[in-house]
């Protein structure tokens, strides 16, 4: 029985109208049927006391809870990575070659982020020829890549990501030896430790397909 303000109820409403209108009468009909949806459709009393109304709340809860933890996530990144290159195609000269990278970009959410990417080998060019032939190595590398993340619980994450940018390889052998300069498609992926909202560390490898180098590097990184 639903009660209402003024101190009377569903059911004496009801019968006031059918004492004081003919029986049959449609107005009174309508009334009847308008206060009956009224109890059916109490949407705030469904939430509180139906069990089947749960999975609502709970999707509701869900909802809110996905849109709070997006809401911190975007912010601008940094990243600092110090490391080394795994292998080198057959032609190139430093097998393994001390790697200094870094990033910015812009992290939507919790699952997206963009980023220019700048890394550089710190010791290339130290196999000058080969057969009498010029051997050039991997120098530096500029691009961009998006990376998209998969949260495996508060603190750590996969990551995954695809881009591309410029190679440089070089050579230290002696004469006219100009750099050599190639569109190159980067494939990333490694894991991540949130320490905090600002600060996390992760171990990354990446892969330039046309320069054929594979590198690993351990980064610290900061979000603003």
């Amino acid at each position: 029985m639903t009660t209402y303000g003024g101190g009377f109820n569903q059911s004496s409403l009801h019968s006031r109208l059918q004492a004081r209108t003919p029986k049959g009468d449609r107005f009174s009909n309508c009334i009847a049927i308008q206060l009956r949806a009224e109890k059916d459709f109490d949407i705030g009393s469904q939430l509180k006391k139906d069990p089947r109304m749960k999975p609502v709340k709970f999707a509701t809860a869900a909802v809110f809870s996905l849109a709070a933890a997006n809401a911190w996530s975007q912010s601008v990144q940094a990243d600092l990575a110090l490391g080394g290159s795994l292998s080198h195609g057959s032609n190139q000269g430093n097998v393994h070659g001390l790697v200094l990278a870094g990033d910015l970009g812009y992290r939507f959410d919790n699952n997206l982020a963009v980023q220019v990417y700048a890394m550089g080998d710190l010791n290339s060019n130290n196999l000058p020829l080969n057969l009498g032939q010029p051997v050039y190595s991997l120098s530096s590398f500029v691009g961009v890549r998006a990376l998209g993340y998969l949260p495996l619980n508060d603190s750590w994450e996969l990551l995954g990501g695809l881009g591309v940018g410029q190679s440089t390889l070089s050579t230290s052998a002696a004469g006219n030896h100009p750099d050599q300069k190639e569109t190159d498609p980067i494939l990333s992926g490694g894991i991540q430790w949130r320490m905090s909202k600002t600060f996390h560390i992760g171990l990354t490898l990446d892969y330039l397909t046309k320069a054929d180098v594979s590198m690993a590097t351990v980064q610290a990184g900061w979000n603003f």
